[in-house]
Order: C-alpha cells, then structure tokens, then sequence
C-alpha cells in the first residue's frame, strides 16, 4: 500500500478501525464492502437464490439429474448466503 509521505500506517489504520458509523471523519470507503448495500434489492436476491435452490432441488430430484442439482443448489445457497451476510454488514 503505497501511503503519502508522513503518513503512519498503523495511525490510519487505528483510525479506521474505531469508526463505528458513517460520518465526515470516517466515510462510507472506510467500511467494510466500501458502499451501503441496498436493503430492498438485496432482500428481493435473497428471496430469488433461495426460490431458485428449491426449484433446482425439487426438478433435480424429479429428473434424477444428482451432481447436477447438488451443485447449482449449492451454488444459490452460497448465492444466498453472500447477500444475506451483506445485509448483515449493513449496519458496519
């Protein structure tokens, strides 16, 4: 990490560290993802990886596809639990 001159490194990083909320010293590029996640799209994402795993497991088992439907269910849940960790970091 290349830092201007006369920075410390573990002064700024101290300095992010004890930001607790967004304000004028510590600003939404000091959090964790660097933006606030959107609450509505990301509940509508959450609700869709999780009704497309149930779909690819009740057609998987249907159509006895098994590695198939085990991965892409695996897949949308992973899917799903990225966006729902997002909204968890919300409140960063």
């Amino acid at each position: 990490m290349d830092l201007p001159s006369g920075v410390d490194e573990n002064a700024l990083r101290e300095y992010y560290y004890s930001c607790h909320e967004v304000s004028f010293y510590c600003p939404v590029q000091a959090t964790t993802l660097g933006y606030f996640p959107n609450k509505g799209i990301n509940y509508f994402f959450a609700a869709a990886y999780g009704l497309a795993a149930a779909a690819t497991f009740a057609l998987g088992t249907w159509k006895q596809t098994w590695s198939y439907m085990a991965f892409v269910t695996a897949g949308c849940l992973l899917e799903m639990a990225g966006v729902c960790f997002s909204l968890l970091l919300w409140v960063d």
